[in-house]
Protein backbone atom coordinates (compact mmCIF):
# COMPACT_ATOMS: atom_id res chain seq x y z
CA UNK A 1 0.00 0.00 0.00
CA UNK A 2 1.29 3.41 -0.88
CA UNK A 3 1.08 6.33 1.49
CA UNK A 4 -0.59 9.30 -0.20
CA UNK A 5 -2.32 12.31 1.32
CA UNK A 6 -6.05 11.90 1.85
CA UNK A 7 -7.92 13.60 -0.99
CA UNK A 8 -11.39 12.10 -0.62
CA UNK A 9 -13.28 10.30 2.13
CA UNK A 10 -15.95 7.65 1.57
CA UNK A 11 -18.40 7.63 4.48
CA UNK A 12 -20.17 4.29 5.02
CA UNK A 13 -23.07 4.93 7.41
CA UNK A 14 -24.48 1.63 8.69
CA UNK A 15 -28.12 1.65 9.85
CA UNK A 16 -28.11 -1.92 11.12
CA UNK A 17 -27.57 -3.80 14.36
CA UNK A 18 -26.09 -7.11 13.32
CA UNK A 19 -28.07 -7.80 10.12
CA UNK A 20 -31.32 -6.11 11.17
CA UNK A 21 -32.31 -2.60 10.16
CA UNK A 22 -32.12 -0.41 13.26
CA UNK A 23 -35.58 1.13 13.40
CA UNK A 24 -35.42 4.45 15.24
CA UNK A 25 -31.72 4.01 15.87
CA UNK A 26 -30.61 5.77 12.73
CA UNK A 27 -31.08 9.36 13.91
CA UNK A 28 -27.45 9.64 14.94
CA UNK A 29 -26.40 9.22 11.31
CA UNK A 30 -28.63 12.14 10.31
CA UNK A 31 -27.24 14.14 13.23
CA UNK A 32 -23.65 13.54 12.06
CA UNK A 33 -24.50 14.70 8.55
CA UNK A 34 -26.56 17.70 9.78
CA UNK A 35 -23.73 18.79 12.08
CA UNK A 36 -21.35 18.55 9.12
CA UNK A 37 -18.88 16.50 11.19
CA UNK A 38 -17.40 14.85 8.12
CA UNK A 39 -16.11 18.19 6.82
CA UNK A 40 -13.54 18.10 9.64
CA UNK A 41 -11.53 15.75 7.42
CA UNK A 42 -10.85 18.75 5.19
CA UNK A 43 -11.47 16.79 1.98
CA UNK A 44 -14.51 16.09 -0.18
CA UNK A 45 -16.74 13.30 1.11
CA UNK A 46 -19.17 10.86 -0.42
CA UNK A 47 -21.81 9.09 1.66
CA UNK A 48 -22.92 5.65 0.47
CA UNK A 49 -25.04 3.35 2.62
CA UNK A 50 -24.86 -0.43 2.52
CA UNK A 51 -28.19 -2.26 2.29
CA UNK A 52 -28.89 -5.79 3.42
CA UNK A 53 -30.52 -7.81 0.63
CA UNK A 54 -33.52 -9.36 2.39
CA UNK A 55 -33.92 -11.88 -0.46
CA UNK A 56 -30.66 -13.45 0.74
CA UNK A 57 -31.62 -13.61 4.42
CA UNK A 58 -30.74 -16.93 6.05
CA UNK A 59 -32.05 -18.58 9.19
CA UNK A 60 -28.42 -18.57 10.37
CA UNK A 61 -27.43 -15.16 11.77
CA UNK A 62 -23.70 -15.66 11.14
CA UNK A 63 -24.48 -16.14 7.43
CA UNK A 64 -26.50 -12.90 7.55
CA UNK A 65 -23.56 -11.13 9.20
CA UNK A 66 -21.42 -12.31 6.30
CA UNK A 67 -23.94 -10.92 3.82
CA UNK A 68 -23.98 -7.57 5.64
CA UNK A 69 -20.19 -7.63 5.88
CA UNK A 70 -20.01 -8.33 2.15
CA UNK A 71 -22.06 -5.21 1.40
CA UNK A 72 -19.71 -3.12 3.54
CA UNK A 73 -16.68 -4.82 1.95
CA UNK A 74 -17.84 -3.89 -1.56
CA UNK A 75 -18.16 -0.22 -0.64
CA UNK A 76 -14.82 -0.26 1.18
CA UNK A 77 -13.00 -1.93 -1.72
CA UNK A 78 -14.47 0.42 -4.31
CA UNK A 79 -13.40 3.45 -2.27
CA UNK A 80 -9.88 2.15 -1.67
CA UNK A 81 -9.43 1.21 -5.35
CA UNK A 82 -10.40 4.82 -6.17
CA UNK A 83 -7.74 6.07 -3.74
CA UNK A 84 -10.25 7.23 -1.13
CA UNK A 85 -10.10 6.93 2.63
CA UNK A 86 -12.94 5.07 4.35
CA UNK A 87 -14.89 5.94 7.49
CA UNK A 88 -17.65 3.65 8.73
CA UNK A 89 -20.13 5.31 11.09
CA UNK A 90 -23.05 3.78 12.94
CA UNK A 91 -23.55 0.05 12.94
CA UNK A 92 -22.01 -2.12 15.60
CA UNK A 93 -18.91 -4.19 16.28
CA UNK A 94 -20.04 -7.03 14.00
CA UNK A 95 -19.53 -4.82 10.95
CA UNK A 96 -15.73 -4.57 11.28
CA UNK A 97 -15.46 -7.77 9.26
CA UNK A 98 -16.72 -5.88 6.20
CA UNK A 99 -14.04 -3.21 6.53
CA UNK A 100 -11.27 -5.82 6.85
CA UNK A 101 -12.70 -7.79 3.92
CA UNK A 102 -12.96 -4.68 1.76
CA UNK A 103 -9.35 -3.78 2.49
CA UNK A 104 -8.33 -7.30 1.42
CA UNK A 105 -10.44 -6.98 -1.74
CA UNK A 106 -8.72 -3.71 -2.61
CA UNK A 107 -5.15 -4.46 -1.57
CA UNK A 108 -4.93 -8.25 -1.72
CA UNK A 109 -5.25 -11.01 0.84
CA UNK A 110 -1.51 -10.87 1.56
CA UNK A 111 -1.45 -7.11 2.20
CA UNK A 112 -0.18 -6.06 5.64
CA UNK A 113 -3.53 -5.01 7.02
CA UNK A 114 -3.77 -4.37 10.74
CA UNK A 115 -6.60 -3.73 13.17
CA UNK A 116 -6.47 -1.26 16.04
CA UNK A 117 -9.43 -2.16 18.25
CA UNK A 118 -10.63 0.71 20.49
CA UNK A 119 -13.20 -0.88 22.79
CA UNK A 120 -13.66 -1.81 26.42
CA UNK A 121 -14.41 -5.33 25.19
CA UNK A 122 -12.02 -7.48 23.20
CA UNK A 123 -14.76 -8.99 21.02
CA UNK A 124 -12.42 -11.96 20.72
CA UNK A 125 -14.79 -14.63 21.94
CA UNK A 126 -15.55 -17.81 20.05
CA UNK A 127 -18.46 -20.21 20.56
CA UNK A 128 -16.12 -22.11 22.93
CA UNK A 129 -15.13 -19.12 25.10
CA UNK A 130 -18.25 -16.98 25.22
CA UNK A 131 -20.29 -16.72 28.37
CA UNK A 132 -23.26 -15.03 26.67
CA UNK A 133 -23.29 -16.43 23.13
CA UNK A 134 -23.58 -12.84 21.88
CA UNK A 135 -22.23 -12.53 18.32
CA UNK A 136 -21.29 -8.91 18.99
CA UNK A 137 -18.56 -10.27 21.26
CA UNK A 138 -16.89 -12.25 18.46
CA UNK A 139 -16.01 -10.13 15.38
CA UNK A 140 -12.29 -9.71 16.11
CA UNK A 141 -11.99 -13.49 16.53
CA UNK A 142 -13.88 -13.90 13.24
CA UNK A 143 -11.40 -11.55 11.51
CA UNK A 144 -8.58 -13.70 12.92
CA UNK A 145 -10.17 -16.86 11.52
CA UNK A 146 -11.01 -18.42 14.90
CA UNK A 147 -14.77 -18.74 14.45
CA UNK A 148 -17.63 -18.69 11.95
CA UNK A 149 -15.90 -19.13 8.57
CA UNK A 150 -19.12 -18.35 6.65
CA UNK A 151 -19.34 -14.96 8.40
CA UNK A 152 -15.66 -14.27 7.65
CA UNK A 153 -15.80 -15.42 4.02
CA UNK A 154 -19.14 -13.66 3.38
CA UNK A 155 -17.41 -10.48 4.56
CA UNK A 156 -14.71 -11.06 1.91
CA UNK A 157 -11.95 -11.92 4.39
CA UNK A 158 -9.97 -14.40 2.30
CA UNK A 159 -6.98 -14.65 4.63
CA UNK A 160 -7.57 -14.53 8.39
CA UNK A 161 -5.97 -11.49 9.98
CA UNK A 162 -2.76 -12.57 11.76
CA UNK A 163 -3.03 -11.84 15.47
CA UNK A 164 0.32 -10.02 15.47
CA UNK A 165 -1.46 -7.33 13.44
CA UNK A 166 -4.15 -6.72 16.08
CA UNK A 167 -3.68 -4.03 18.72
CA UNK A 168 -6.31 -3.68 21.45
CA UNK A 169 -6.65 -0.28 23.11
CA UNK A 170 -8.69 0.41 26.27
CA UNK A 171 -9.66 -3.26 26.61
CA UNK A 172 -10.67 -3.78 30.23
CA UNK A 173 -13.62 -6.14 30.18
CA UNK A 174 -12.66 -9.59 28.89
CA UNK A 175 -14.47 -12.80 29.78
CA UNK A 176 -12.06 -15.17 31.59
CA UNK A 177 -11.78 -17.67 28.71
CA UNK A 178 -11.62 -14.81 26.20
CA UNK A 179 -8.70 -13.26 28.09
CA UNK A 180 -6.93 -16.61 28.11
CA UNK A 181 -7.47 -16.88 24.34
CA UNK A 182 -6.23 -13.32 23.70
CA UNK A 183 -3.10 -13.94 25.78
CA UNK A 184 -2.39 -17.18 23.88
CA UNK A 185 -2.05 -15.19 20.64
CA UNK A 186 0.26 -12.44 19.40
CA UNK A 187 -2.33 -9.70 20.02
CA UNK A 188 -0.86 -6.66 21.73
CA UNK A 189 -2.93 -5.02 24.46
CA UNK A 190 -1.90 -1.39 24.93
CA UNK A 191 -1.13 -0.56 28.54
CA UNK A 192 -3.51 2.00 30.06
CA UNK A 193 -2.13 5.52 30.32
Amino acid sequence: MSHKPLTHLQIIPVRYRNSRFAEGDDRSLEAYAAADVYSAAGVPTTITEPRFNEAQRSETETVNLGIMGGEIAQLTAAARKAGQGVLMSGGDCTHITGIVGGLQDAHGAKARIGLIWFDAHGDFNTPHTTMSGMLGGMPVAVCAGLAFPRWREGSHIVAPLPTDRILMVDVRNLDPAEEQLVRSTDIVIAAPA
